[in-house]
């Protein structure tokens, strides 16, 4: 089974070299897009190094599109701050997402195009990823067809948003997002997926009867029978066991077979029911 990739937050800033960001809930990614003239940009958050995804010309050779992320950022309201070799003024985008193993594959990007829109598309590797772009422009953006618009930011005539497909990818595939910009501008971008997280199937549950609700899976699960002598129907696998002389008798039924029982500590083996194998249920 695997978690839902949902948006966390956004946050921007049209000016300036730190603003602040806050993550909640759990297997969290980052995600930073920041414009600048400066070729020698880094990203903290929470004062942690974030990684650099890419770093791409637009505007000729005086602006550059950085895209940063950081899997597990610290939760609650912390500080993005952008760092270069002098001073300077940028401005930039965060997003937040959680259910987040990491980047599920990186697409193709772009330098120094020109126009008044570009479409930006990938293939996902892993069912269930979200598609996210990061976008400098010479003038202000909107999305397009495939896509929403997160967060933009920047200014002085040149703009960076963060969009993505508003949706997790299933089955995996091709992925397509237009952004639209003002007027016929430069720009840059960089498109990237990100994989769900994969958790453990769980399921606790008392006597009855039970459906599993989803994809196929591997269950293996402990089942707990008291009784005393007589006859016991488990609803949930369809067996009838009675007892003899303190043992359990040999009973099969809707094709799962029962062996090596014994009254207060029955071994079930290999119970094949709604497509999901049961194996190794120790009872006590």
């Amino acid at each position: 089974m695997a978690t839902i990739i949902a948006l966390d937050a956004t946050a921007s800033a049209t000016s300036g070299a730190s603003w602040s960001h806050t993550c909640t809930g759990s297997d969290l990614f980052l995600v930073v897009a920041v414009r600048s003239t400066r070729s020698d940009v880094s990203a903290t958050y929470n004062s942690v190094s974030m990684n650099e995804l890419s770093r791409l010309l637009y505007n000729s050779s005086s602006i550059y599109l950085y895209t940063f992320y950081l899997l597990n950022p610290a939760t609650g309201a912390n500080t993005v701050a952008i760092s270069a070799g002098v001073a300077h003024n940028d401005g930039g985008v965060s997003v937040s997402y959680t259910g987040v193993a990491s980047i599920d594959s990186t697409g193709n990007n772009a330098e120094n195009g020109t126009g008044t829109s570009f479409t930006a598309t990938m293939s996902t590797v892993n069912d269930n990823s979200r598609v996210i772009v990061s976008a400098g422009t010479g003038d202000a953006q909107s999305a397009g067809t495939g896509c929403v618009q997160r967060a933009q930011g920047g200014g002085g005539g040149s703009a960076v948003g963060l969009y993505d497909n508003n949706a997790n990818k299933t089955p995996a595939g091709s992925v397509s997002e237009t952004v639209n910009i003002n007027s016929s501008q430069k720009y840059a971008y960089q498109i990237f997926s990100i994989k769900n997280k994969l958790i453990a199937d769980t399921m606790t549950a008392s006597n009855g009867s039970y459906t599993y609700t989803g994809k196929n899976v591997t269950l293996a699960r402990v089942r707990t029978l008291i009784a005393s002598v007589g006859s016991y129907i488990l609803t949930g696998l369809s067996v009838t066991l009675t007892s003899i002389e303190n043992k359990w008798s040999n009973r099969s039924k809707n094709s799962s077979t029962i062996t090596n029982r014994s009254k207060n500590a029955s071994t079930f083996t290999n119970q094949s029911k709604s497509s999901s194998t049961w194996s190794n249920l120790n009872k006590s």
